[in-house]
């Protein structure tokens, strides 16, 4: 079996959580095609996620997760989300039900900041209690939004590199990603990778399977 590695981030310990490092899970190299299920991993034991569910279903903390687009949030939330008996919220979703209008459509017509702020101020009227939450790819971009949520719930960045994000991604101009016209997918990767960095509680490879990536989140959450 993988051996997962963890640095024990004092701020999920009760301390104080600024500058310090977040815990890193990491396992061996696997896929996520596109954000599609994939079938359960077998090493899993089915106590340990029983286990995981019973002693994580009734903590008040939110789970944030945060990632370039393509790291595989919303397909990640969804397994977490079961297997933890929480409610599950996308956050791109519950833009798109506010304004009525899709990410694409605000981006193409009013510009990258726009989205921004429009996402910020969605984000920062939603109820979060119990959930597991999947983000934008850019809600990092508010101190608001993420100040909130870092009170309210522990927060997971799904760790992909620049090549994973290209293979999964595709067509960068239909994904309704908020950066300026400019703005080389690449030099997106590298500001959005060091604020993922600077509000993540926990660090999980997110080039493993659905399965594994929940299963390491969930053994963090008991640590």
């Amino acid at each position: 079996m993988d051996q997962v590695g963890l640095v024990v981030a004092p701020s999920l310990r009760g301390g104080s959580s600024g500058g310090e490092k977040p815990r890193s899970l990491s396992g061996s190299p696997g896929s996520i095609n596109k954000g599609a299920l994939q079938e359960p991993d077998t090493t899993v034991p089915v106590w340990a996620a029983a286990l995981c569910r019973v002693t994580i279903m009734s903590m008040v903390r939110a789970i944030t997760l945060i990632g370039m687009p393509g790291a595989g949030k919303s397909t990640v939330g969804v397994v977490l989300a079961k297997r933890l008996v929480r409610p599950f919220m996308d956050t791109d979703i519950a833009i798109q039900d506010a304004v009525g209008e899709s990410l694409q459509t605000i981006l193409d017509r009013d510009g990258y900041q726009a989205l921004r702020d429009t996402e910020e101020r969605v984000l920062l009227g939603l109820d979060y209690r119990d959930h597991v939450i999947a983000t934008g790819g850019s809600a990092v971009y508010s101190n608001a939004a993420m100040t909130l949520l870092k009170q309210i719930s522990t927060i997971v960045y799904l760790e992909l590199s620049i090549d994973d994000v290209v293979e999964r991604i595709g067509d960068f101009s239909k994904r309704g990603i908020a950066k300026p016209p400019h703005q080389s997918i690449e030099e997106t990767f590298l500001e959005r990778q060091r604020l993922y960095e600077q509000w993540a509680d926990l660090r999980v490879d997110a080039t493993q399977t659905v399965e594994k990536e929940a299963d390491d989140i969930c053994r963090a959450l008991m640590a």
